[in-house]
């Protein structure tokens, strides 16, 4: 669903950065005063002195608004002659927030604004998973609903023998790349056993086999790979992604024992190693004669491959000079989300499955992760979601919200990226697993979205220090637009580098971006839920004071560095 604005307030800026945002613009009713005095930041790099910069190190302040109205809030900093400052107001609510035209009244100057600078091919990475609806949406909750109800109806339903292919084996398997099912004929190619004694199974697309696509050679590294360091890894933090079920709970799910099937076909089919990259459906888990009753909903007859499977793109792997490497991070998030609908949906509950935000969240995480597992110095989050995040100001979007952030100029994967990666740097790898784990929490709402919203903030509440939860952990992350050095952040601040057992979480270090990263050039007249509006400037006096305009439920950071 795209967001409407008033035709005259139509441009390119601000549709990129004022979000999604939908309200016209007015001056706010003021209810309340305050004064910016709270200090945000910790340890020796923390250059905080009351309500003086220390002189040294980056000072961190803020103020959260928890009044029912606006507040005029008076900043008043000292020793700050030739420093940067910025101002990043952040939505700590899941509800979108009115952003009054004179919130940043009292701002003198012009704000900042950094040129993109030409970027090496091979360092950035523009490319997307573009998912159709029909996968990216698809309801767990009623397809576990439809599989419980018809294992007690009149015809019997049983699973179908687990199939022990051999290599060479041929088979057809049906894709769903556009919403009308195709026919793919593609040959076991290879077969490998995992660490946890599960077979994988490597199929090829036929006509994607050999000189100038995918070769022998490509298969053989990418298939060994995976196996030996992205599946056992993965499976090693969330868990088994298939196993035993309650027959008479899910009658009309595959049998519980089958291998994992990885099958690379020509998804896009465009000339180009962009587009749909890979993807899992759980319809497949679904026994053909339930299927019936997505036949006229998505077109395809039959609509599951009976099969534990996920599909992958051949053009990623040989028109992409880094393809392997992009492949087996997108294999790994794939191999999550089969994971998380074993694990919650299946062996918890249905009501358990994540909803689309969450459950992309912890896979694009998974990558972040076994980011060093793939290759040295190479982390597609870093290298795409959180550079593209900058690099096009996505800040003003609802991270939650995952269909009305998914547009040409606003993409989901980007922001939810760039948040998980400052969750993983300062929680950690177990507050990940409980994440993984958690219930949702009782009693629920009758909104899937809302449910693992408080699941993610009952995650954060619990397991750090953090015991304010997502609220202020959001605010924390957009403190992170202000750009902090990796190696000299105060404490809960920026993208520091963490090892974590044996895992290693590369840092993301503010100076390497600052050529990157844009600033919005017009103020939105909405703060999306868990949105942004960041602005900078170059103070050059001793005395930085102003006021500014908080509505209720946003916090304003103030960062001088």
């Amino acid at each position: 669903m795209k967001s409407l604005y008033k035709t005259f307030a139509l441009s390119f800026a601000f549709i990129l950065l004022a979000g999604c945002g939908e309200d016209e613009g007015g001056e706010a009713k003021v209810t309340g005063e305050a004064v910016l005095s709270v200090a945000d930041c910790g340890g020796s790099d923390c250059g905080v002195n009351g309500n003086n910069y220390a002189g040294s190190g980056i000072g961190v302040w803020r103020y959260t608004n928890d009044q029912t109205g606006s507040v005029s809030l008076n900043i008043s900093l000292s020793n700050v002659h030739n420093r940067n400052i910025t101002v990043v107001f952040t939505n700590e609510k899941s509800s979108s927030v009115y952003f009054p035209s004179n919130a940043m009244s009292g701002i003198k100057g012009k704000f900042l604004e950094n040129e993109i600078a030409p970027q090496a091919t091979d360092l950035y990475i523009s490319h997307f998973n573009d998912i159709p609806d029909h996968i990216r949406y698809f309801d767990k909750q009623e397809m576990l609903r439809k599989a419980a109800t018809s294992s007690s109806q009149k015809f019997s339903i049983k699973a179908p023998m687990f199939k022990d292919w051999s290599e060479g084996t041929s088979k057809v398997w049906y894709v769903a790349p556009k919403g009308t099912m195709l026919s793919r004929n593609a040959t076991l190619k290879k077969k490998l056993t995992a660490g946890d004694g599960r077979i994988v199974n490597f199929w090829v697309e036929n006509a994607e086999f050999g000189s100038g696509k995918v070769t022998q050679t490509i298969l053989d590294n990418i298939s060994r790979r995976f196996t030996d360091d992205i599946y056992s890894n993965v499976v090693s933090i969330a868990g088994a992604p298939w196993g035993t079920y309650n027959n008479s709970d899910y009658g009309a799910l595959i049998e519980s024992s089958q291998s994992v099937n990885v099958v690379f076909t020509n998804l896009g089919n465009n000339g180009a190693a962009s587009g749909m990259i890979g993807y899992f459906w759980p319809l497949n888990n679904l026994l053909a004669p339930v299927d019936y009753k997505y036949k006229y909903e998505y077109q395809c007859d039959p609509c599951t491959n009976e099969a534990l499977v996920f599909f992958a793109d051949t053009e990623m792997l040989y028109l992409h000079k880094n393809g392997t490497n992009i492949m087996l991070s997108t294999l790994a998030h794939e191999l999550t989300h089969m994971i998380n609908f074993y694990q919650r949906g299946i062996s918890m509950s249905e009501e358990d499955a994540y909803d689309t935000f969450l459950d992309e969240l912890t896979a694009i995480m998974m990558e972040d992760i076994i980011g060093k597992k793939i290759a040295n110095g190479f982390n597609d989050v870093r290298n795409s979601n959180y550079i593209n995040w900058l690099k096009s100001a996505l800040y003003n979007c609802d991270f939650t919200d995952w269909n009305n952030c998914n547009s040409q100029n606003v993409y989901s994967y980007h922001t939810a990226g760039s948040f998980g990666a400052y969750m993983l740097r300062h929680y950690g790898i177990g507050f990940y697993q409980e994440l993984l784990k958690y219930p949702v929490p009782r009693p629920l709402s009758i909104n899937d979205r809302q449910n693992s919203i408080a699941l993610l903030d009952n995650a954060i509440k619990t397991k750090t220090y953090n015991t304010e939860g997502l609220g202020r952990a959001v605010q924390r992350w957009g403190a992170g637009i202000a750009l902090f050095p990796a190696a000299s952040s105060p404490s809960g601040c920026g993208y520091p580098e963490k090892i974590d057992g044996s895992f290693y979480l590369s840092a993301f270090d503010g100076d390497s971006f600052k050529s990157i990263r844009k600033l919005p050039t017009s103020q939105p007249s909405t703060l999306k839920g868990y949105g942004h509006y960041p602005v900078e400037r170059r103070v050059t006096t001793y005395q930085y004071e102003e006021t500014v305009i908080v509505p209720s439920g946003v916090s304003v950071t103030v960062i001088v560095k």
